[in-house]
């Protein structure tokens, strides 16, 4: 049985101007470049990304740290945001809220108080 899939992309921010361009205020939203394209981890070539990127919304943004140590990578990651949008025109791009925002809410709304791991 099938529960889901996985789908990971490692995508770089946009930069300022797509932030003006589509009215997003850098200190709650995340904006990621989505060109359609990425780099094949195991060629290390730029290849058609075949995943839909509609669908995403709700899915967490992940932050990951990879790091090589004597010939081994390691990584760790962080939740940083939740996927709530693709724009496509000028810039084509995926926004994100930002994590802290929604933790700050719920600790000011409704006093719940989730700790840094």
């Amino acid at each position: 049985m099938r529960l889901g899939c996985v789908h990971a992309s490692f995508l770089s921010p946009n930069q300022d101007k797509v932030f003006s361009y589509y009215g997003l205020d850098p200190l709650s939203h995340y904006a990621l470049e989505f060109k359609g394209k990425a780099v094949n981890l195991h060629t290390g070539k730029p290849e058609k990304i075949k995943a839909e990127h509609y669908g995403l919304s709700g899915g967490g943004l992940w932050y990951t740290d990879i790091k090589a140590y004597n010939g081994k990578f390691r990584s760790e990651a962080r939740l940083i945001g939740i996927m709530i949008e693709f724009r496509k025109g000028k810039h084509e791009c995926l926004i994100a809220n930002r994590i802290e925002l929604l933790l700050a809410s719920l600790h000011k709304n409704e006093g719940i108080s989730i700790k840094k791991g």
